[in-house]
């Protein structure tokens, strides 16, 4: 069946309250709307009235019937229109009976978690176009409080969107009657119009936009739509930025109705959602749970689709994972058939059989319904849009329980694999199981490193990891013969996943018979692989190097060298203990390509820390193609770090400006816990009372204090981080334990490093499972922007040559690495006043 599109328009404008400004044209922008939507294609369009005027149970009740009402195929868009208001961490529209002194009673809180758990609809979009401009001086503002940044929140596995007309602390604009436009004809208004730009915007984008259907596309149209508007009145406000918040991918998540889901039969023949409810109902098996984009346990990653119900055999809980594609024609990518070339494209995807693979794994791995189901995890790939002749060799692949893979023409074989695996039963329990369960802990890295290295693999390998993977082992098996010498370069963020690469491949490649070697520009990292990975085994600690270990190397001495952390690349491998010969000034880029048949790069650009590293995919790249080399880069946009929280990862990197847009207000999402400390004290206490739960932790702390590094024999470490009475030493500096102290390369990993401030260099590339960090004076908040102090930094790596703006980025990437390294919680503690408040401001305390 096609999606059934319903809309709900719903505005209050007639305030009894005297002190809240009257809004005549929502009724208007809500007519206007609701006509766009009828013409571009919903089936039902309500713009309701209550003579008793807006008021809490009119919406309330409206907005209950329409989800109750939903069926399985809606896509629904629910409009609100008014004055909002945000307190106390919720959202509320402000009906037109309220008044301002009880808004907190009064108000109609934006929250239907309890009636859309029971819903049926597909998909629901709520549009907010509230927090209005306008409201009267003399009483207390509305539009003064701070809006929302509401966390989406679908209690079941279906789409759910908030839009929001404007961002935090931002207003939602409109145009009055008396306004005038410097140019009406090029926004199509006439003199005396009187709108909401976001209504407004929304309209001309539903009218005149029919190629836009997703939601990613309607915010981009949407708000440069707001733009014109903003630019065309000379609006003296700041330009209004929407914010969309939902919990899965913008792309996949249908708004509108185009011309091709209207008109165009053969593509809503091959669309997901018909081929998989033909695929059911062909098989019988309609009453199955569907649960789409499903979270994976502890990452980023999601499951396209998951069929929850109960094995026909044993009547226990059965799951099968189905990844669809519609590709038209598919084959080996250079003759591997773990790698494919779609559609002409010459850029490899991963064989979908081996993503489904990873899903089922993983899920088998860490998701706690289905840790006691052994055997009761299956799963295919259909490539519903090609037949077998077009699929050639990519069914190459060892077919298994996880590894199935079935075209158009094998359909009825699919059909037999779900059924021999699904019982014709509901499976609502099954899937609540599965959802609901509690992940197994994650498997860190430097718990399995010696395992993975040594006997067999540990880590699964999900998607674009394994994908990187495979690029590798392709290219080493090419290097066998005559052709072109391959680099793969993977790039990605902290906790991606690009160690487990790095040792993943180190570990297969050392055991079939390759010369490989991993090495890094870490000291703390190399050591802590060779105490834990090669403890009593000196051949394995002998495949732990540096990246200055290469400048005697003869070419393609290795088959293959991984080069973990590159992002540390330095311009030369020269250093102090350097003998004269050896000092030719050759590019350590240069050492590191020739030695290998097959050179691996991966790397993180936001992790450069230090003046003179020169580790960027395009330098890489640069280097590479100068040789003539065919260079493969793989980006890893999800990650396991931070509970696998996307959106902490977002908020760090706003919060330095390290992408546009500035600070924002951390709204929770139930995979990390992020607080602001008052003091050093409080910090360290609720790292310790994470402790004494059995959870790891540590603190580290900007290079802001001066750090003695010679201890004579039989001292403790002196106590040389201070702020007010808070005292404690920085971590060893040296190779030896110092009064039980753990050496400096393993600060991270060693128990006893608790007790001492770890910098940047002995947590980078390290993960914990609380990590508090202590913003020193180096970097403060002035303001309206982050302010680098170069006096306060004791970093002798900072020249008084290093330039300012590039100390300003060191600093600020410096204290990224600080704030990605805990995985389920980080406590932050700035030294500043200024700097604590304004953390605060963002950060709600839980």
């Amino acid at each position: 069946m096609m999606p059934r599109f319903r809309a709900l328009l719903i505005g209050a404008s007639d305030y009894d309250d005297p002190a809240l400004t009257n809004l005549p044209f929502v009724p208007t922008d809500l007519e206007r709307l609701a006509d766009a939507l009828r013409a571009r294609g919903y089936q039902t369009v309500d713009v309701p009235t209550s003579r008793r005027g807006v008021t809490p149970n009119f919406v309330h009740g409206e907005i209950r019937k329409l989800l109750a009402s939903a069926g399985r195929n809606d896509v629904l868009l629910i409009m609100l229109s008014g004055h909002g208001v945000h307190i106390n961490g919720a959202d509320y529209l402000l009906p037109e009976d309220a008044y301002l002194n009880i808004v907190d009673r009064a108000g109609i809180e934006i929250d239907w978690a309890r009636e859309l758990d029971h819903s049926a609809a597909e998909s629901v979009v709520f549009l907010i176009d509230a927090c209005r401009e306008g409201v009267d001086p003399g009483t207390m503002s509305v539009a003064n409080r701070q809006w929302g940044t509401r966390k989406s929140a679908a209690a079941t596995q279906r789409k759910v969107a908030y839009v929001y007309a404007c961002s935090p602390a931002q207003l939602a604009l409109y145009v009055r009657h008396d306004d005038t436009a410097v140019d009406p004809d090029s926004i199509d208004t006439t003199s005396g119009d009187t709108f909401s730009l976001f209504s407004r915007a929304m309209t001309d984008v539903v009218a005149g936009q029919p190629r836009v259907g997703s939601l990613d596309r309607l915010e981009a149209a949407v708000q440069d739509r707001i733009g014109d508007f903003h630019r065309a009145y000379a609006k003296s406000r700041p330009l209004q930025q929407i914010r969309v918040l939902t919990d899965v991918p913008k792309e996949d998540f249908l708004v509108l109705p185009t011309d091709a889901s209207l008109s165009a039969e053969a593509t809503d023949e091959q669309s997901l959602h018909v081929v998989l409810n033909k695929l059911l109902t062909s098989a019988g098996l309609d009453q199955v749970e569907v649960l789409r984009n499903v979270d994976l346990p502890l990452t980023s990653m999601r499951a396209a689709v998951v069929l929850a119900g109960h094995h026909p055999d044993t009547g226990r809980p059965s799951y099968f994972v189905l990844e669809l594609k519609d590709w038209a024609s598919v084959s080996p990518y250079d003759g591997a058939s773990t790698l494919c070339s779609v559609d002409g494209d010459p850029a490899p995807v991963l064989n979908p059989a081996e993503e489904v693979k990873g899903t089922c794994d993983y899920l088998a791995a860490f998701n706690g319904a289905i840790i006691d189901e052994t055997g009761h995890v299956a799963g295919a790939a259909f490539l519903h849009n090609t037949t077998a002749p077009k699929a050639s060799g990519v069914q190459a692949v060892p077919q298994g329980e996880q590894t199935m893979l079935f075209t158009s023409d094998g359909q009825d074989q699919l059909i037999d694999a779900l059924r021999s695996r699904l019982a014709p039963a509901p499976g609502a329990d099954a899937a609540a199981a599965l959802l609901n369960s509690e992940p197994r802990p994650a498997t860190q890295l430097m718990g399995v490193a010696a395992d993975e290295v040594r006997s067999a693999e540990q880590f699964i390998l999900l998607k674009q990891q394994r994908l990187a993977y495979e690029l590798v082992l392709n290219a080493v098996r090419k290097a066998e013969g005559i052709g072109p010498k391959e680099i793969v370069i993977v790039t990605g963020g902290p906790g991606s996943g690009k160690s487990v690469i790095a040792l993943s491949l180190l570990g297969e490649l050392d055991r079939n018979g390759y010369k490989a070697a991993h090495a890094t520009g870490s000291q703390s990292f190399t050591k802590t692989m060779r105490k834990i990975a090669g403890a009593g085994d000196t051949r394995v600690k002998g495949l732990f190097k540096y990246f200055n270990s290469f400048m005697q190397s003869k070419p393609e001495e290795f088959d293959v060298l991984i080069c973990d952390e590159a992002h540390r690349l330095r311009e030369t491998s020269v250093d102090r203990y350097t003998p004269a010969a050896q000092r030719t000034g050759r590019p350590q880029i240069d050492e590191l390509l020739d030695v290998a048949r097959v050179p691996v790069f991966l790397l993180d650009e936001h992790q450069v820390v230090r003046p003179g590293e020169t580790g960027t995919v395009e330098f890489i790249k640069s280097a590479a193609a100068a040789r003539g080399y065919t260079c493969h880069v793989v980006p890893l946009a999800d990650q396991f770090r931070c509970g696998g929280s996307e959106e902490y990862l977002r908020w760090v990197v706003r919060l330095l400006e390290l992408a546009p847009g500035g600070p924002i207000e951390w709204v929770p999402d139930g995979k990390v816990t992020l607080q602001v400390a008052e003091t050093p004290e409080e910090l360290e206490s609720v790292l310790r009372a994470r402790r004494s739960e059995g959870y790891n932790a540590r603190i580290s702390a900007g290079y802001c204090w001066p750090w003695t590094k010679k201890i004579p024999a039989g001292q403790d470490l002196p106590e040389d981080v201070v702020i007010g009475e808070w005292r404690r030493p920085w971590n060893v500096a040296g190779d030896k334990r110092v009064a039980g102290a753990p050496p400096s390369a393993l600060w991270a990993t060693d128990p006893a490093g608790f007790g001492q401030v770890g910098c940047v260099y002995t947590a980078q590339g390290f993960e914990y499972d609380w990590s508090g960090v202590i913003l020193g004076p180096d970097l403060v908040w002035r303001e309206d922007r982050w302010v680098a102090d170069r006096s306060a930094s004791k970093d002798t790596a900072f020249k008084k040559s290093t330039p300012d703006d590039e100390l300003d980025r060191l600093i600020r990437n410096t204290y990224k690495v600080l704030l990605t390294r805990g995985m389920i919680g980080t406590v932050i503690f700035s030294t500043d006043a200024e700097t604590r408040a304004k953390l605060k401001e963002l950060v709600s305390q839980q």
